[in-house]
């Protein structure tokens, strides 16, 4: 398994332009994705690479509490589904997946997703 310290990803190597460093934030999406078996697992990986070295414990709970509540969100999205139509399930999983793409890209670019603050 392929293990990623702080930072997104691997480290930058010199020269590297934004898509080589998108597509390495990308692979390092798919060591999630491919490593994780459980919540605990995914928020330690998430820990590691993604909340800041010098966060605060108070930070680091208010980071964890957000995290917890977007899988709860999701599963609780994905409950009411599994006995709805499929065409509504397709529906809001291509929602959500069009959603973690654009943050995908954004990522490193400025991006600020909506209703984060700021602009």
């Amino acid at each position: 398994m392929k293990s990623y310290r702080r930072g997104v990803g691997p480290p930058a190597a010199a020269g590297d332009d934004e898509a080589a460093r998108r597509e390495r934030y990308m692979e390092s999406v798919s060591v999630f994705v491919d490593n994780a078996r459980s919540l605990k697992a995914v928020w330690s990986m998430y820990r590691v690479t993604v909340v800041p070295a010098g966060a605060s414990e108070e930070r680091v709970a208010q980071i964890y509490m957000a995290f917890m509540a977007s899988a709860d969100w999701i599963f609780g999205q994905l409950l009411r589904l599994s006995d709805g139509p499929e065409d509504e399930a397709v529906a809001f999983m291509d929602g959500i997946r069009t959603e973690l793409m654009s943050l995908h890209k954004g990522l490193g670019a400025g991006f600020e997703p909506e209703g984060a603050g700021g602009k």
